[in-house]
């Protein structure tokens, strides 16, 4: 009947959205942890083959932990679509802490 024929169309509608709606998802959630972790432990933690269980570790003979905050970040912070729904704000703090370690690796900052 048209009337099924018209539910069946709409419900297709939905589900494309959806599945549009969980493929953004997964690549905002990616390019968050990506952000947030070195590469490879990112692509470690988002393989398909890795079991839930799993952990990641490794040692090292030094290690240094660093806290910081950057004032008022949240006031720059937004999700539109100018800036890619907040994936640029992130990428500028991924820049600000990546400068920062590259900085750090400097002569002068060194503590040999």
């Amino acid at each position: 009947t048209e009337k099924a024929r018209r539910i069946l169309f709409l419900r297709g509608r939905e589900v494309v959205a959806q599945r549009e709606r969980a493929s953004d998802m997964k690549r905002r959630n990616g390019a968050l942890i990506y952000n947030i972790l070195p590469p490879h432990v990112a692509a470690y933690f988002l393989s398909t083959t890795r079991h839930h269980d799993d952990l990641y570790s490794q040692s090292y003979a030094e290690v240094g932990v660093l806290f910081a905050s950057m004032p008022n970040f949240a006031d720059f912070y937004s999700e539109e679509s100018i800036n890619n729904q907040g994936l640029e704000c992130l990428r500028f703090l991924n820049e600000v802490i990546s400068d920062f370690d590259a900085v750090s690796q400097l002569y002068e900052f060194s503590f040999y």
